[in-house]
């Protein structure tokens, strides 16, 4: 079965033959309810409607790139106890979630749209 990386900019995936990676699955909600809510709080993924993001399903991973040691740690105290690395996340500010597409108008005559 595939595994992605759910990181936001990740593009990682167990397919990949260039690069050594592991792959470890999200923690348990109802297991690990509190560790699983900040991991989902450091992922900082929104819907494309702008909710909240929240694991769908038992199988969504997270790549070795997204921790110091390059695998979690169960020590609650340990770096690695939550996912801290995210270099390819997109430069946004965290205060803007949502995408914003810019809006355009048609230019009369001209057959082309123009910005705002």
């Amino acid at each position: 079965m595939p595994k992605n990386c759910a990181a936001v900019g990740c593009t990682n995936h167990n397919m990949m033959t260039h690069k050594k990676l592991s792959f470890c699955i999200f923690p348990n909600k109802k297991k690990q309810p509190e560790r699983w809510k900040k991991w989902v709080q450091a992922l900082n993924r929104v819907n494309h409607d702008g909710s909240d993001w929240q694991p769908g399903g038992k199988y969504v991973y997270l790549c070795s790139e997204h921790f110091m040691t390059g695998k979690p740690s169960p020590d609650p105290d340990h770096p690695d106890y939550l996912p801290t690395v995210f270099k390819n996340r997109p430069a946004e500010s965290a205060t803007s979630r949502k995408f914003q597409r810019p809006e355009r108008l048609f230019t009369e005559g001209s057959g082309r749209c123009s910005q705002k």
